[in-house]
């Protein structure tokens, strides 16, 4: 896979149009199309913006490597300041979700 089909797929995962990363990245939208279908290539300002938007490395969008751990920061960084009743009410709804994914 290359790094326009890995941001094309990040770009789908998240529901976002082409026209939604030229916005992003500070482009036209035939000249996001052009990094999308590899005529033009992507720079690495551009590479930092969708790695922070997507929460992957950069490494991760150039060569595919490992996805980096910040999803779980941020999900980390959500969970601090509830109290014990919403922390107990979240690890119910974690339990459901793996319960239901088992049982399907």
């Amino acid at each position: 896979m290359e790094i326009k089909d890995r941001v094309k797929a990040l770009r789908k995962e998240n529901h976002l149009t082409q026209e939604d990363m030229a916005n992003l990245l500070g482009i036209s939208p035939g000249g996001y199309s052009a990094l999308e279908t590899g005529r033009n290539a992507f720079d690495i300002d551009k590479l930092a913006i969708m790695a922070e938007r997507f929460h992957v490395s950069i490494e991760y969008l150039a060569h595919g490597t490992k996805k980096d751990t910040s999803l779980v920061d941020e999900v980390s960084k959500l969970l601090s300041g509830l109290s014990r009743e919403e922390l107990l009410e979240i690890r119910r709804y974690i339990k459901y979700v793996r319960w239901t994914r088992e049982n399907d």
